[in-house]
């Protein structure tokens, strides 16, 4: 998973949402992951399909996703990839 797609992720979920991107990290790296309240990724789906230019389908983010912080970031990483896109 790359640092960079994570944090921007951690990012939005700050910026749109009120949860602390630092937080995130902090769980992410000492836990390898953390919940954030499934709602949340589905206000920042808009913001990140403008930015990154990827489709994000609800229904992935119920069956797959569910409160996994690193499972959305892989998610979205699939996405990337399949678009030709690793974010590098």
């Amino acid at each position: 998973m790359k640092e960079g797609l994570m944090q921007k992720i951690a990012d939005y979920l700050e910026d749109w949402c009120g949860d602390s991107a630092e937080r995130i990290m902090t769980e992410v790296n000492s836990f390898g992951d953390t919940e954030v309240d499934s709602i949340f990724f589905l206000e920042i789906i808009g913001p990140l399909e403008d930015e990154l230019g990827v489709t994000v389908k609800v229904k992935d983010i119920h069956n797959k996703v569910k409160s996994s912080f690193k499972d959305f970031c892989e998610l979205i990483s699939e996405l990337l990839i399949a678009r030709g896109d690793d974010l590098n």
